[in-house]
């Protein structure tokens, strides 16, 4: 279906040094930097494309790509039927054919763009980064982020971000409050209220599938038995927490523009945490495999779960954890 859009509601997809797939803004890419004079984001991105088999035999280098600029003219008499695609996603656009000529479009300053909008799905599935997590949690008080995964603030389809409180319910009021502009492009947005937690869903329009979840906390959930596993944790130590959180000026994806301040727990209270998910469900290993590999400060970590927890552990307990985890990392290692 050919479409008149607007060229700022397009988002390219590119690929990071993982070989990931995210949602980039046009002046985010290193196509739209390189035509402004930076071109070493470009001679990078190239030769990554080469690295992960990316690179189609007529991908532009740097020089070919300033030639292309010089004389690009959009669905001019050399490209009269060659439409860019892209695909409807949520609130946006995302490119499917057409990243070099958005850039060059962006950068010759026109608003609107002919496109052929395409409905299939794409190959590779990578980042969703709809929601603007960073523009959403900037600058709130009383909360802390908890347990982020290492390539936040971009995230996949169906995660979600654990957050700790005050009061759940204002902080669920103030969320649902800068959500609300998604409504008007037909975003599911649902609230379930749970003990001790509030869960506000997103999903996009047409979806089956969950896009983001943001699970808001202000009491400990783990005296709430799992398969007769129950933890008792000290009310106070929550307090104790958010009075200590620690405010980091952090940069939205590449998706977005600028940056945000967001709250987050200190390293030693965030390892508390994670050690008190595998506690409580040791089918969850990631939680103590993050505690292993980012484990510091030990004194202070060992008397925060003996003070303010009924889990009684030392030194010698965490290295027998740690041993016992790294055999089973070898013994799966083996059998692959």
């Amino acid at each position: 279906m050919i479409k008149i859009i607007d060229i700022k509601d397009v988002a390219l997809r590119l690929f990071n040094n993982d070989g990931v797939v995210y949602p980039c803004h046009i002046e985010n890419s290193p196509h739209y930097k390189l035509l402004c004079g930076e071109r070493e984001p470009y001679d990078e991105y190239v030769k990554l494309m080469g690295e992960l088999g990316r690179a189609k035999s007529g991908y532009m280098s740097t020089s070919d790509y300033l030639e292309f600029y010089l004389t690009f003219d959009y669905l001019g008499p050399m490209y009269n039927t060659e439409l860019i695609m892209c695909k409807s996603i949520g609130h946006r656009y995302e490119s499917w054919d057409g990243d070099h000529r958005l850039a060059c479009l962006l950068k010759q300053k026109v608003g609107k763009v002919k496109v052929d909008e395409v409905y299939g799905e794409f190959k590779h599935i990578g980042f969703s980064n709809l929601i603007d997590i960073v523009g959403i949690m900037d600058g709130l008080e009383d909360c802390a982020i908890i347990k982020s995964e290492e390539f936040f603030p971009n995230y996949y389809d169906y995660d979600d971000l654990d957050i700790i409180c005050r009061d759940r319910d204002s902080l669920t009021d103030i969320i649902l409050g800068r959500l609300e502009f998604l409504k008007e492009y037909k975003y599911d947005i649902k609230v379930n209220k749970k003990t001790g937690r509030n869960h506000i869903d997103v999903t996009k329009p047409s979806a089956k599938r969950l896009n983001f979840r943001f699970d808001i906390m202000d009491e400990f959930p783990y005296h709430i038995p799992h398969q007769q596993i129950s933890i008792d944790v000290n009310k106070e130590y929550l307090k104790v927490m958010l009075d200590r959180k620690e405010s980091k000026d952090v940069m939205k994806p590449e998706a977005y523009i600028g940056e945000g301040k967001l709250s987050f727990l200190n390293e030693t209270d965030d390892l508390v945490i994670r050690f008190l998910e595998w506690a409580w469900q040791p089918h969850k290993m990631r939680h103590i495999t993050a505690v292993r590999d980012l484990y510091k400060n030990e004194n202070e970590f060992l008397e925060l779960i003996n003070k303010y927890t009924n889990v009684g552990i030392s030194k010698e307990y965490m290295k027998t954890v740690f041993d016992d985890l790294e055999k089973r990392e070898d013994y799966e290692r083996e059998m692959l």
